[in-house]
C-alpha cells in the first residue's frame, strides 16, 4: 500500500474516534457557538480545510476569541485551542508511530497534523449545525 493511502487510512481510523469529543465540545460551547453565527463555524471550517500551516488555524481562533466575546464564554476558545495544538497533535504522534516507516520529515507530520485538524472541526461544526437545527436525535 503506498504511504499516503496508509496515512489516509490511519488518519481517518482516528478521526472516526473524534465524534464523540466534537459532540461535547460543540454542547459544552453551546452558548458561544449559538452566539457565533453560522458564517463563523464556516469559516472556520474552511480556515481549517485551506490551511497550509497548523499556525493558521491557532492564529483565526486566537483572533476570533480576541475579537469576539462569545468565542471566550466558558472557555470555548481556550478548550478548541487545547483541542487543535495538544490533543491533535499527540493523535499526530500515535499516527505517525502506527506508519510502517518514520515520517520523512517535518513537512509530513504537519500534512498529517493539518488532516487531524480538518477532521476535527468539520466533525465539530456539523455537531454545531445540527444541535442548532431542531432536529431530534435518535442517539447517533
Amino acid at each position: 500500500m503506498k504511504r499516503r493511502m496508509q496515512i489516509i487510512k490511519l488518519v481517518g481510523l482516528k478521526a472516526d474516534s473524534y465524534y464523540d469529543d466534537a459532540q461535547k465540545l460543540a454542547e459544552a460551547g453551546k452558548k458561544a457557538v449559538g452566539g457565533m453565527g453560522k458564517s463563523q463555524l464556516e469559516k472556520l471550517r474552511g480556515i481549517a480545510d485551506c490551511a497550509l500551516k497548523v499556525s493558521d488555524v491557532l492564529n483565526y481562533i486566537k483572533n476570533q476569541a480576541a475579537r469576539h466575546e462569545k468565542w471566550r464564554e466558558n472557555d470555548f476558545a481556550d478548550e478548541l485551542l487545547e483541542k487543535v495544538n495538544i490533543k491533535l497533535r499527540k493523535d499526530m504522534n500515535e499516527v505517525c508511530s502506527q506508519l510502517p516507516s518514520p515520517p520523512t520529515s517535518d513537512l509530513e507530520k504537519q500534512q498529517i497534523h493539518l488532516m487531524l485538524i480538518r477532521e476535527y472541526i468539520n466533525q465539530f461544526v456539523t455537531h454545531c449545525f445540527y444541535s442548532s437545527s431542531g432536529v431530534k436525535s435518535s442517539g447517533a
